[in-house]
C-alpha cells in the first residue's frame, strides 16, 4: 500500500518524438492505469519546449516567460495525468488539501524522458504548481530492491562538508556556504547535538580514506559538476591547486558512499541530478546513483542554480529537517524560501530535485509532545507479528474508488482464441512499461502460448518487512490470483514482483527468488536484481523477464516432473544459490540442457520455447 501518491511512467518515446506512454499510479490500496498516445509533432514540441527551458535557465537565451512555464507544466500534467490515474489523484488531492501535504513520487523509464522538468507539473483545473502546494514531488529509480532500511537516528548528528573550489574562489562562495549551514545547526541544535567538519576536496585520495574510516550523518558537497557528454556521466568536480581538477565522476562518488550510513547527501551544485538520455539514472546521474547505492535522500540539481539561491535552500531545508519535518516538507519550505533570495527568478524553485527511497521519512526525529502538532498527512501505520515481520494496516479506498474492478487494465492477445496455453502475466510491483510490446512480440513468433498483460489492484499487507528485507508474502496473495486466473479464463498466472518472495512449508518460512504457489496455475518470477544481472550479460531486462517466465512455464507443467537441481550453470532450473548465477543463464539463453529437454515430449511447446528464447529487444527500453 502506497502512503504517497506514486506515478510511474512506463513505456518509450521512439526517438524522442513519438510512442505510448503508460501511466500506473498507486494511492492506499487502489492503483489505475492510462495510456497517452504522442505523435510524432506533439513529442517534436514538447521536447523543443523542454530544451528553450533548459536553454533560457543556462543562458538566458531564448526569451521564456511564467505564462510559458506554466503551459509546458500543464502539458506534462496531462502527458502523464489523464482518465482513471486523473481520477485517482483527484480524490488523492482532496484528501491533501484537507488534512496536509501528500507526497508525490514519480518513476520515469525511459531515460530520455528522466531529465524532462517534472517539478513543474501544472494543474490548469485548479491553477497551481503541484510541488509549490500540497503535493511535493520526489524522485525515485527503478532500483536493484536493496536494503532501503533508515540508519538509526544518532545522538549527536554529524556534519560533513565538502568544498570542491578554492576559499577564494570567484564564481562562489564557500564561506558563506560554510557559514549558512553552521548557524542552523548551532542556533537549533546547539554546540553539544552535532559535530561539523569542513574538507577541501583538494586531495581525492585522502577524502575516499576518510569517508571509510569515518561515519557521518549528513554529507554536504559544495562546489561545481557537470556533466560529461563523452563519457554520458555526471560529475563533482574538485579543483586542486598546481593541478587539473579531479572528476568524481557519478559511480565512483556513489560506491565511496555505498557502505556507509549516511542519511542524506546535499549536493549543492549545479546539474548534480542531468543524466544520460540513453542510460539509466543510477549509473549517470550523481545524485541517482546515490539513492540507488543505498543513500536514502539526496537534494540534487537539474540546471544550474544561482549561489546567492543556494544558500537559501540549503539553510532552509537543513531547518525544517532538524526541527523534525518529513523530508517532503522540508524540501517544499526550501522551494517556498528561494522566492526571498534577492536575485529570484520565477523558475528557481523547480531547479532542486530530491531523490528518495521513501518522502514521508524524518530524517532527524525530535521528541514529540502531546502539544505538537504536524501539518503533514497521517496514514495508517503498520502492525508487526511475532517474528518482527511488519504487514501494512488495510485502508478504505477513496471515496467513489470503491467499486474499483479488480482488473484495472487487460491487455489480450490476438491469437488467445488460437493457442493451446494462454498466459496471463501480472505486473504486481516490477513496473515494466515494455511489457506489451514484449508480449505483442512474443505472440507473434510461435502460436503454442498465448501471452497477455494484466495490472490489477493489489491488496495491502502483501509484503512484509523481514530480516530488513521487503517480501512479497504469497500467503496473503494467493487465493486472491486464484480466483483472478479463473476469472480471466487463462490456463496460467505468471506474478511478477520486484520483491524476494516468502511463503510458508510445513509451516516454515521459506525465501525464494521464484515459486509455484499452493496451485500449479499460479506462478511467481521476482525481479529483485534482475536489471543489474540484465546489465551484466549484456541482455535487456525485457529479455531476461521473459527468460525468467519460460522457466515457471515449464516447472509448473505437471506433464513433465521438472525441478530446480545444482548440476549446471546455464540451464533454465539452475537453483542459482547465488543469485548472480543467472547472470550465466542470461547469457545463454537457449534451453540446451539435455537432461531437462527430453524430458519434455510436447514438440510444439519446444519450438515455441526456442522461438521465444531466440527473441532480442535491444529496441525496446527495459532499463
Amino acid at each position: 500500500m502506497s502512503s504517497s501518491f506514486r506515478l510511474h511512467v512506463l513505456g518509450t518515446l521512439l526517438a524522442g518524438e513519438a510512442g505510448t506512454l503508460i501511466s500506473l499510479c498507486e494511492f492506499q490500496n487502489a492503483r489505475c492505469l492510462s495510456r497517452t498516445e504522442l505523435s510524432v509533432e506533439s513529442g517534436r514540441e514538447l521536447s523543443r519546449r523542454v530544451q528553450v527551458l533548459r536553454s533560457h535557465v543556462e543562458t538566458g537565451f531564448p526569451d521564456f516567460t511564467y505564462k510559458q512555464l506554466k503551459e509546458l507544466g500543464a502539458a506534462l500534467f496531462d502527458l502523464v495525468l489523464s482518465d482513471n490515474v486523473r481520477r485517482l489523484f483527484d480524490e488523492a488531492s482532496g484528501k491533501a488539501t484537507q488534512q496536509g501535504l501528500l507526497p508525490f513520487e514519480l518513476f520515469v523509464e525511459d531515460p530520455s524522458l528522466i531529465g524532462w522538468p517534472w517539478e513543474y507539473l501544472y494543474d490548469r483545473t485548479h491553477q497551481r504548481f503541484l510541488c509549490e502546494e500540497f503535493h511535493p514531488i520526489s524522485r525515485g529509480v527503478f532500483t536493484l530492491g536493496i536494503n532501503r532500511e533508515l540508519p538509526t537516528a544518532p545522538i549527536k548528528i554529524r556534519i560533513l562538508l565538502i568544498i570542491g573550489v578554492p576559499p577564494n574562489d570567484q564564481e562562489t562562495t564557500p564561506l558563506e556556504e560554510e557559514k549558512a549551514l553552521r548557524e542552523v545547526f548551532l542556533n537549533y541544535l546547539g554546540a553539544d547535538n552535532f559535530t561539523f567538519k569542513v574538507v577541501l576536496a583538494n586531495d581525492p585520495q585522502w577524502l575516499d580514506h576518510h569517508l571509510q574510516e569515518t561515519e557521518y550523518d549528513i554529507v554536504h558537497f559544495f562546489g561545481h559538476a557537470g556533466f560529461d557528454t563523452a563519457r554520458e556521466e555526471g560529475y563533482l568536480r574538485c579543483d586542486r591547486p598546481g593541478k587539473a581538477p579531479f572528476r568524481f565522476y557519478a559511480n565512483h562518488f556513489a560506491n565511496m558512499l555505498a557502505t556507509q550510513r549516511v542519511r542524506l547527501v546535499f549536493l549543492n551544485g549545479c546539474k548534480t541530478a542531468v543524466g544520460s538520455e540513453s542510460e539509466t539514472p543510477t549509473r549517470s546521474a550523481v545524485a541517482a546513483a546515490l539513492l540507488d547505492r543505498g543513500v536514502p535522500a539526496v537534494v540534487g540539481a537539474q540546471y544550474s542554480m544561482p549561489d546567492a539561491s543556494a544558500h537559501f535552500l540549503s539553510s532552509t531545508i537543513y531547518h525544517a529537517l532538524v526541527n523534525g519535518k518529513t523530508l517532503t516538507a522540508a524540501i517544499r519550505d526550501g522551494r517556498r524560501a528561494l522566492e526571498y533570495a534577492d536575485a529570484k527568478k520565477f523558475f528557481d524553485w523547480g531547479i532542486p530535485i530530491i531523490y528518495t527511497t521513501d518522502p514521508s521519512i524524518v530524517l532527524f526525529p525530535r521528541k514529540q509532545t502531546p502539544s505538537d502538532e504536524s501539518s503533514d498527512l497521517e496514514w495508517p501505520g503498520v502492525a508487526e507479528d511475532e517474528n518482527g515481520a511488519r504487514d501494512v494496516k488495510g485502508v478504505d479506498l477513496p471515496d467513489g474508488l470503491n467499486q474499483l474492478p479488480m482488473v484495472v487494465d487487460r491487455t489480450k492477445s490476438s491469437q488467445s482464441n488460437f493457442a493451446k496455453y494462454r498466459v496471463a502475466i501480472v505486473d504486481l510491483d516490477t513496473r515494466a512499461g515494455f511489457l506489451p510490446d514484449l508480449i505483442e512480440r512474443a505472440n507473434a513468433v510461435q502460436s503454442y502460448y498465448a501471452f497477455e498483460v494484466v495490472y490489477m489492484p493489489v491488496p495491502s499487507g502483501y509484503e512484509r518487512e523481514l530480516d530488513s528485507a521487503t517480501q512479497t508474502y504469497i500467503p496473503h496473495l494467493s487465493g486472491l490470483l486464484k480466483a483472478r486466473q479463473s476469472e480471466l479464463k487463462v490456463n496460467h498466472l505468471c506474478c511478477l514482483t520486484a520483491n524476494m518472495l516468502a511463503g510458508e512449508e510445513e509451516s516454515e518460512t521459506y525465501y525464494n527468488y521464484f515459486t509455484v504457489g499452493d496451485d500449479p496455475d499460479v506462478s511467481f518470477v521476482s525481479t529483485y536484481g534482475v536489471r543489474e544481472y540484465a546489465r551484466l550479460a549484456k541482455v535487456s531486462f525485457a529479455g531476461a523477464i521473459l527468460y525468467l517466465c519460460i522457466s515457471m512455464l515449464l516447472i509448473s507443467d505437471p506433464r513433465w516432473e521438472l525441478s530446480e537441481h545444482e548440476e549446471t550453470l546455464g540451464c533454465l532450473f539452475d537453483f542459482c544459490e547465488l543469485r548472480s548465477d543467472l547472470v550465466i543463464g542470461l547469457r545463454n539463453r537457449a534451453f540446451d540442457h539435455q537432461k531437462c529437454r527430453r524430458r519434455i515430449q510436447d514438440r510444439h511447446q519446444l519450438e515455441a520455447v526456442d522461438t521465444l528464447l531466440a527473441l532480442r529487444f535491444e529496441n525496446v527500453v527495459s532499463h
